[in-house]
């Protein structure tokens, strides 16, 4: 069904391929499907009567596509099986029947009854190209087929460009014992991808948005150069006829050299193009390592810039700012206590003060009634002395009473 053959059998060799790419992580068949359904896709337009790949789920990616929804779909990734809802999102659609109904629905389509981006497909992040060439390669069980998403951008929900005119059928590898698989090449190109962001995504992903100059490119890809097989039934052509006939399959066969020429300076192309690359990749290599270099020298000045700071300023350790902080704190605790004794001293000095002028007033108010007192009582002696007429007495009596008074005032 997956990998069908003339034979109508199963290789046994293949089951060896899906046990590996089913089991392991990170691993899938949709390449090998996609690479054998393309390769049978190409030699039944060459006249192959088997088609040598999974034609079933070609018919409903051809029925999804058919299908069109008027209705808003919600586009993203969800885990459902879409192969086991098939039946169930199709149940509504008729398709023709017969080979003469499906070529009649064929020609009448137009791009609005196509539903050009399915509406259980992730288009938030899409791959549509490599950094080194236009296309993918799928590796499949019987050839190496090319993949270019650039010329389908509107099945991925993006407005559709004129892609790169390259003829990708001379690039396709057939595998075989004497074929060459180049095997570094195409793992260079997928690991080095190009993404269109979620940001790139059309208003309507269902609707068709394209370049003008898009159909012109399609056309001209899809024109077959076969020559028509010679119809029995026509008369034998005359001589003039034929001889121009023969310049026709002249300029055919220079056409045919004019390929091979082609091919050879696509070849030659391509290996100038890789040993540019590889420049540009050593280029760029030497870039990164200068501005490494750089980096690295700014890093170094500024720590220099830093020690030489620290070494100018040097930071105390916790310890002593520790002890930095208790001396601040008794400083402050000294002041507190001197500004209290400088008060208290204030104090004690007027009231020293207010004691002194108290003793003093108090001094002098005792003099002065000690002098009083001794007026009195000199003045009773004096009248004393002037009764008994005794001079001498009264004299050294007024002695006495001066020492006494000197006594008292000092």
């Amino acid at each position: 069904m997956v990998f069908p053959n003339k034979e109508r059998t199963i290789d046994i060799r293949i089951a060896r391929v899906v046990q590996v790419l089913t089991t392991k992580e990170h691993h899938t068949l949709a390449p090998i499907i996609l690479s054998d359904i393309y390769r049978a896709l190409t030699l039944c337009k060459s006249g192959a009567k088997f088609f040598e790949g999974c034609n079933i789920l070609l018919q409903m990616w051809l029925t999804e596509h058919l299908r069109h929804h008027p209705k808003f779909m919600q586009y993203g990734h969800r885990r459902d099986n879409f192969i086991k809802s098939y039946e169930e999102r199709i149940k509504d659609y008729k398709s023709p029947e017969g080979v003469e109904a499906w070529i009649s629905h064929l020609r009448s389509l137009i791009a609005s009854h196509i539903e050009w981006t399915l509406g259980w497909l992730p288009v938030k992040e899409v791959i549509y190209m490599s950094v080194l060439k236009s296309y993918l390669m799928l590796l499949g069980l019987k050839s190496a087929q090319l993949y270019a998403p650039q010329r389908v951008l509107r099945q991925l929900g993006r407005y559709q460009v004129v892609p790169d005119d390259e003829d990708l059928s001379v690039q396709v590898i057939e595998l075989h014992p004497e074929a060459t698989l180049p095997e570094a090449l195409i793992q260079l190109i997928w690991n080095s991808c190009l993404y269109l962001k979620d940001d790139t995504q059309v208003p309507d992903p269902a609707k068709s948005e394209l370049d003008p100059g898009y159909a012109r490119w399609f056309e001209k890809r899809s024109r077959v150069d076969d020559a028509p097989e010679p119809d029995p039934r026509r008369p034998i052509k005359r001589p003039h006829i034929q001889a121009f006939d023969d310049k026709i399959q002249e300029r055919l066969g220079w056409g045919e050299k004019e390929k091979g020429y082609k091919a050879t300076i696509h070849a030659l192309e391509e290996s100038l193009r890789n040993l540019n690359f590889e420049k540009n990749l050593q280029a760029q290599e030497a870039e990164g390592e200068k501005k490494s270099l750089i980096c690295e020298n700014k890093t170094l000045r500024a720590q220099f810039q830093q020690m030489k700071k620290a070494s100018e300023a040097p930071v105390r350790s916790w310890k002593d700012q520790k002890i930095i902080a208790n001396l601040m704190e008794r400083m402050q605790d000294y002041d507190s206590i001197l500004a209290k004794t400088e008060k208290a001293s204030d104090k004690a000095k007027e009231k020293i003060i207010q004691l002194n002028e108290k003793a003093k007033s108090s001094k002098e108010h005792q003099v002065i009634r000690f002098e009083e007192e001794m007026a009195q009582f000199e003045k009773r002696e004096g009248s004393l002395d002037t009764f008994k007429g005794s001079a001498p007495c009264t004299i050294g009596r007024n002695e006495k009473v001066q020492q006494r008074t000197l006594a008292c005032r000092y």
